[in-house]
């Protein structure tokens, strides 16, 4: 693993890129400052930490082109508005996508509880959940991850159905190795947010980088495993 504090140009590729520019502009704008870049050599990655005024950005990038975005406001106050109603005590991060940007945060005990209940898996398969809200009136949903899969639960904590059963994204030994990854971080107190829904592409690169930016490090074999599915 290389660390730089990167050059301007690579700084200007970064916000100039679209992911990051969807979060830029639903925000009105930030200043970047501090700038911190990782490449992981034995996945190809390319992870950067900016520190904004309104809060640090994670950019991912690999070489086949897989690029990820997320930025952790420092304050409700520095997302925008529709988003701000969100429960106390939740961790909130504005996800970017080509075009729009949607609120992605944690759950609450109960909503957490709720959720173990709505998903037919044992409560001690359970890794992470989080809540995501696409921009506009598009409703939210909930993204379950266990040890093997991921489920979709709706905001009235229903499963949602296609043909009769559960929504299941089971990507084999990419979602149990990213799941195993993120449950790993989330046990030592980091990138909960950016691991609560690894599963493979985009997702995982933004976990890995995320993990990658910290003290802590990529010290965990699965965590290597699942930068493959990336």
């Amino acid at each position: 693993m290389v660390s730089a504090n990167g050059t301007n140009e690579h700084k200007e590729q970064v916000l100039a890129s679209p992911k990051v520019r969807s979060i830029r502009e639903a925000v009105g704008g930030f200043e970047a400052k501090q700038m911190d870049v990782k490449s992981v050599d034995k996945m190809e990655l390319t992870a950067t930490t900016v520190k904004t005024n309104l809060g640090t950005l994670t950019y991912a990038e690999t070489e086949n082109g897989t690029t990820g975005a997320r930025l952790i406001p420092s304050g409700k106050s520095d997302i925008p508005e529709q988003y701000r109603d969100v429960p106390e005590g939740t961790e909130v991060a504005l996800i970017g996508h080509e075009s729009s940007v949607e609120l992605q945060r944690t759950v609450t005990d109960q909503e957490e509880q709720q959720l173990i209940n709505a998903v037919p898996v044992a409560e001690e398969k359970f890794v992470t959940a989080t809540y995501s809200k696409p921009a506009g009136d598009q409703a939210g949903e909930y993204t379950v991850a266990t040890e093997h899969s991921q489920y979709k639960v709706d905001e009235n904590f229903t499963p949602i159905q296609t043909g009769g059963g559960v929504t299941t994204q089971d990507h084999g030994n990419c979602t149990y190795h990213c799941a195993s990854c993120a449950k790993w971080a989330v046990s030592k107190g980091i990138c909960y947010g950016s691991c609560a829904t690894a599963a493979s592409g985009a997702t995982a690169a933004l976990c890995v980088a995320c993990i990658a930016g910290t003290n802590v490090g990529l010290i965990f074999s699965d965590c290597d495993e699942c930068g493959s599915c990336i």
